[in-house]
């Protein structure tokens, strides 16, 4: 099912849609928490705490703005991380941009990492199907 309409349905109380948001999405945040955690149970927590703040603002997300909802949720477990940081205070006495560029590039290769395997379950069955078995 195309994401858009997973994520409007979502919007509008269908709970198999958030069904398949989280299952799509939480491997992914998972391990972006436990790279930026190094700890099992509080990237654990964090992923938790990611979906259901995703659950209570999924209205504000603009299906049609220029944030991909991949985006959107990361955000989210970033900021989750860092308010964990702060309230734990564990924060660096002083974050320069460096440190979060770190941060973001971790993202990125999540990101990216998500889009290549979209394009090859695309790909994969239209190759089946020009490819002839080797007899």
């Amino acid at each position: 099912m195309d994401e858009s309409r997973l994520i409007i349905r979502a919007q509008n109380g269908d709970k198999e849609a958030f069904q398949g948001l989280i299952t799509a999405y939480y491997s992914y945040v998972s391990r972006f928490l436990l790279k930026l955690t190094g700890d099992d149970r509080i990237s654990e927590d964090l992923t938790q705490d990611t979906f259901l703040r995703l659950i209570r603002g999924i209205e504000k997300y603009d299906v049609h703005g220029s944030a991909s909802f991949s985006t959107y949720v990361m955000s989210i477990a970033k900021n989750l991380y860092i308010d964990y940081l702060r309230r734990n205070k564990l924060m660096v006495l002083s974050i320069d941009e460096e440190n979060i560029q770190l941060e973001m590039h971790l993202e990125d290769d999540v990101l990216q990492q998500m889009q290549i395997q979209e394009v090859f379950k695309c790909w994969i069955p239209c190759l089946k199907n020009r490819l002839s078995p080797f007899v």
